[in-house]
């Protein structure tokens, strides 16, 4: 017992710096004096993770402290690179996040001189990216510009990569537009486009991996059709129109979008169901024809006088025609007020 007492003394008094390397080591040696062993950290040489944070335990395996060991995995060392990205940690800055977490720790390091650090990522999925952008696009864009955007075609670049973990797409465009109208949909979201996508995990926590696409973009207005199929001669009623979103380009453009510039229209050429309408396959009916007589109505200063004349050219409603005057050689103008009708004009 005698001789134990004297072995601590000496171990307190005459060396005392090796009779715990620090604190931290108490718990492993419980029984000084004695030296404590030197605690290693060994570098690997090579690692891969797929974590949005690289953790010292990531790149280094530590012995010599079940304390210190057991703490390493929640150290945070640095941001792990993009998915499908490398980086160089070198053994300075390993060594400067040790002294750093544990200032009383006396430690070696050993193994490799740097360590190379790939994160692990997926390549997106073209479907599901698809299926977000059209449903982001139809969010966003407000019901009384009755347009429609599909995206016909999408390729993502062979090296893009996101987290292997749960998440979302999002599409910045598109989310931090101030004003989404018509020229701004022209302008980012008709035709060939680069998107810029991000892969949210965590936005609280800035876990977002961002990466481009090229997407193919068509635009779709709703526009009157036919309903059916008609045939030339036919006039054109309510019910033989509908509005189905149409891809807009140069020929859509000429369509006819009011319903009033239709109604009572003769078909001059057959028309397809589902097919869009111009002026140029329809006409107004004809309210008066050559060689009928037709009615005049003559106004002047109040005054309105009727008569009767004979057409000389057919016309439709609002259109001038020539009438001569019933018996007389002179022929007036006269402008389609109705069938068999018309006002003259002076």
């Amino acid at each position: 017992m005698l001789k134990m007492l004297a072995i601590l003394v000496w171990g307190m008094l005459g060396n005392p710096s090796i009779l715990f390397a620090n604190s931290v080591l108490e718990d492993d040696y419980l029984y000084a004096p004695q030296v404590a062993p030197s605690l290693v950290f060994n570098i690997k040489s090579q690692v891969e993770v797929t974590s949005s944070d690289l953790i010292l335990s990531d790149i280094v395996e530590c012995r010599g402290s079940r304390r210190v060991c057991g703490e390493i995995v929640a150290v945070l060392l640095m941001p792990a690179p993009a998915p499908g990205k490398k980086l160089t940690v070198t053994q300075s800055q390993i060594a400067e996040v040790i002294r750093s977490e544990w200032p009383d720790v006396e430690f070696q390091i050993s193994g490799a001189k740097a360590v190379r650090v790939e994160r692990i990522g997926r390549q997106p999925e073209i479907n599901d990216i698809k299926l977000a952008l059209s449903n982001a696009i139809k969010g966003a864009i407000p019901e009384d510009l009755a347009l429609r955007i599909d995206v016909d075609r999408l390729s993502v670049p062979a090296m893009a990569r996101h987290a292997i973990a749960e998440g979302h797409y999002e599409f910045p465009l598109l989310r931090d537009a101030l004003e989404f109208d018509y020229a701004f949909i022209m302008q980012n979201l008709t035709g060939n486009k680069s998107l810029q996508v991000q892969f949210v995990v965590d936005a609280a926590k800035g876990i977002v991996d961002t990466f481009n696409i090229q997407a193919s973009l068509a635009m779709s207005r709703l526009y009157l059709v036919a309903a059916s199929a008609m045939q030339a001669g036919h006039v054109i009623e309510a019910g033989d129109l509908e509005r189905l979103y149409l891809v807009t380009n140069n020929s859509t453009n000429q369509f006819i979008d009011d319903e009033d510039d239709l109604l009572g229209k003769v078909v001059k050429h057959p028309i397809k169901r589902g097919q869009g309408i111009t002026l140029t396959q329809v006409s107004s009916p004809l309210l008066v024809k050559r060689g009928q007589l037709i009615a005049l109505t003559s106004t002047r200063d109040g005054v309105s006088v009727q008569s009767k004349g004979k057409a000389m050219s057919d016309g439709t409603l609002g259109q001038f025609i020539e009438v001569r005057q019933q018996g007389s050689k002179r022929n007036l103008r006269v402008k389609v007020t109705g069938e068999q009708a018309g006002a003259v004009s002076f």
